[in-house]
């Protein structure tokens, strides 16, 4: 887009513009783009798979890694098993998490998130209790980190309040709509919860994604198959 935020493509049948979702052009042909959002990867890579690196996986392994900073032997929950879903499900195996929660409606998610690493599903579309209610019992007083990948309001609550009340940490991934509030009480905070986020999963693109990239060559992440 312009700097007057008019669009540089339109439709060829009416000449309608076509504006960007996200601020990229990624069904456009050629791309124009500054220097400054551009990343030197190894160019043996597999542009096929390292491609999801620009958004959805390494947002969810750095929610993982550098914004919750999953310890060894904890427990996670993760509500949501889309891309990023699952790719915090990856994260959290490879920092060492012994006990990994997925939090979905679907059924379907629950296989392919074994793959990434869950070793507990939760289908939120076969209970009644809250579903914060079901975490705690299974967990026996909550998890050590919990990530929203929803963007859904109540699904975010739900998320701070499943967190071990001594220090549990919950991150906020999904976007939520500019209209809507998230509600939750104070006394999570008082408690010892916390709640953080963070944009492309911490990570620095210009310099630390090439060794995103070199780990995904080396086989420490991004095996399972997303695509």
């Amino acid at each position: 887009m312009r700097s007057d935020r008019t669009s540089r493509f339109s439709r060829v049948a009416d000449g309608k513009p076509i504006f960007h979702f996200c601020c990229t052009s990624v069904f456009s042909q050629y791309t124009v783009l500054d220097e400054a959002c551009v990343a030197k990867i190894n160019s043996s890579a597999d542009l096929s798979k390292v491609c999801l690196l620009g958004c959805g996986v390494s947002t969810g392994i750095g929610s993982a890694w550098n914004i919750a900073k999953v310890t060894p032997n904890s427990s996670v929950a993760v509500f949501g098993l889309g891309t990023i879903g699952l790719a915090v499900v990856e994260g959290a195996k490879i920092a060492g998490a012994s006990r990994i929660i997925g939090i979905d409606r679907l059924e379907s998610k629950f296989e392919k998130g074994k793959d990434f690493g869950l070793t507990d599903t939760l289908n939120t579309s076969t209970i009644e209790k809250p579903i914060e209610a079901h975490i705690y019992e299974m967990t026996k007083g909550g998890v050590d980190f919990s990530f929203d990948c929803t963007g859904n309001p109540d699904i975010i609550s739900a998320a701070m309040q499943c967190c071990r009340p001594d220090g549990g940490v919950a991150v906020i991934i999904g976007l939520v709509d500019s209209r809507k509030l998230v509600s939750f009480h104070p006394s999570s905070l008082l408690l010892g919860k916390s709640w953080t986020s963070g944009l492309f999963g911490g990570f620095k693109a210009r310099t630390q994604l090439p060794g995103l990239v070199e780990k995904c060559m080396d086989g420490v992440c991004c095996q399972a198959e997303l695509l």
